[in-house]
């Protein structure tokens, strides 16, 4: 396995994601999603504070600690109906996932 240092400075915020989509799509600047540009937004704010963002994939389901913690803490957040909902735009992409996946359960 082949390990990559980088030099992090003391104002470096490194974020691990399961998810290659998300840094991806952080790079292609003709990426407008919604979630995306929120990231860009907080980015930007970072940045006047001369910080800088390290995202990091990490490959998922592996047994890596902080990736499976995330990964319980989100499905409780997902669950918990007490929750207040903070964000109630749904991507279209996802709704279309929901009901494909549906439909597939629905014939069977």
């Amino acid at each position: 396995m082949q390990k990559v240092l980088r030099k992090i400075s003391p104002h470096t915020i490194g974020i691990f994601t399961d998810c290659e989509i998300t840094i991806d799509s952080l790079n292609k600047v003709n990426n407008n999603i919604y979630f995306i540009e929120e990231i860009r937004n907080r980015i930007r704010i970072l940045q006047r504070t001369n910080s800088a963002l390290d995202p990091s994939w990490v490959k998922a389901h592996v047994g890596i600690y902080g990736n499976e913690l995330s990964d319980q803490l989100a499905n409780a957040a997902a669950c918990n109906r007490d929750t207040t909902v903070s964000f109630n735009r749904i991507p279209k992409r996802t709704l279309y996932s929901e009901i494909e996946e549906g439909t597939q359960k629905w014939k069977k």
